[in-house]
């Protein structure tokens, strides 16, 4: 029996149970195909949302929005197009995961999950049909891309809004999936400003250099 099969036979459908579950058991993931594989069944906003956490975390793990940033810029977009299963190209399943810094941030994000969860509840559903979810999908792609540009510390926002949406889909809450979308929305236009702000004061430089 192959891991996911296994994996799949867990019925919590939190986020801090996803953790706990699968990063945290006896025999966690070795890949990203392998982390994917297990959360077969409960989502693409389940699986948007475990991509996105570790990167909206304050913690220090190099390079993991470059391991992380493209699945869910992937993800984000088949949620787009209203995809009921999940798919990755073969080279991205194969990325290898650092399961010791992964476990760390689990333990540590476990209990603030929980208190966040316990919070969360189906209310204003009607922001979860096909329209809204598009354009929950259309949010996330678009701040899964910025993730990909060299803004200092410019990663934890849209992947703190991404994580947002993701949890708000899963669990059908509302108001959660409104402060997600203002949010994204206010990490877009963070963005641009230090974007904007970056390239006055580059050219600013160059003028007085040259």
């Amino acid at each position: 029996m192959t891991r996911a099969k296994t994996s799949s036979k867990h019925s919590n459908k939190h986020m801090s149970d996803l953790l706990k579950a699968e990063v945290l058991s006896d025999e966690p993931p070795g890949t990203l195909g392998d982390l994917l594989d297990s959360l077969e069944g409960r989502g693409l906003a389940a699986a948007l949302g475990f991509l996105a956490f570790p990167i909206a975390l304050p913690l220090p793990l190099p390079g993991i929005s470059t391991i992380f940033g493209l699945p869910m810029l992937v993800i984000a977009v088949q949620l787009v197009l209203r995809r009921k299963s999940l798919w990755l190209p073969a080279r991205l399943r194969k990325k290898q995961l650092n399961l010791s810094r992964l476990k760390t941030v689990a333990t540590k994000a476990t209990k603030w999950l929980k208190a966040l969860e316990k919070l969360l509840k189906p209310r204003l559903t009607w922001l979860f049909t096909a329209p809204f979810e598009i354009f929950y999908g259309l949010l996330a792609a678009w701040l899964a891309f910025i993730l990909f540009l060299p803004i200092p510390f410019g990663n934890v926002l849209p992947s703190l809004s991404i994580f947002l949406l993701a949890v708000a889909m899963l669990e059908r809450d509302g108001i959660a999936a409104l402060a997600g979308t203002a949010l994204s929305i206010g990490s877009i236009v963070v963005t641009f400003a230090a974007m904007i702000t970056g390239a006055q004061a580059a050219w600013n430089f160059i003028q007085k250099t040259f």
